[in-house]
């Protein structure tokens, strides 16, 4: 995500891929993200006649945990889970008792419902990291 958000004039808060410069990024006109979820390196590698594994250039990793909710996070927000504060599907809120589901941004039981409202949760105030899509400058059009 680093490269992307260099490429498209962001300021990355880490390093770019050694494999994919920003200024490789820059010099194309669109530039698209394909996430296939679950689909493992190792699984690509070893299928038969594969568009992907045919167009496969190098391997890269994603955040630890490998979640869903922690990855497509850190996707949209190009930061790894320390910033973002997204560790999984759900997460235990000690300080209100309940495990939240937290790409919903509900509480994970039925029973808890309303407990987020009654104790006047902001979600906004929570999960604060901005999209990659504000912190580059070039059009997304």
């Amino acid at each position: 995500m680093s490269s992307i958000i260099k490429g498209l004039g962001g300021k990355p808060l880490y390093k770019e891929l050694e494999y994919l410069s920003s200024k490789e990024v820059s010099s194309y006109k669109n530039v698209i993200l394909l996430v296939i979820d679950g689909l493992g390196y190792e699984y690509l590698t070893k299928t038969k006649n594969s568009v992907l594994k045919n167009n496969l250039k190098y391997r890269i990793t994603s955040s630890f945990p490998p979640t869903t909710a922690t990855c497509i996070t850190a996707f949209n927000t190009g930061v790894a889970p320390q910033q973002h504060g997204v560790s999984g599907w759900f997460m235990y809120l000690k300080e209100l008792g309940i495990v939240v589901t937290t790409f919903k941004t509900r509480p994970r039981a039925y029973t808890n419902k309303n407990k987020l409202q009654a104790e006047g949760i902001d979600w906004n105030k929570i999960f604060t990291e901005d999209t990659i899509f504000n912190k580059m400058t070039s059009s997304l059009s």
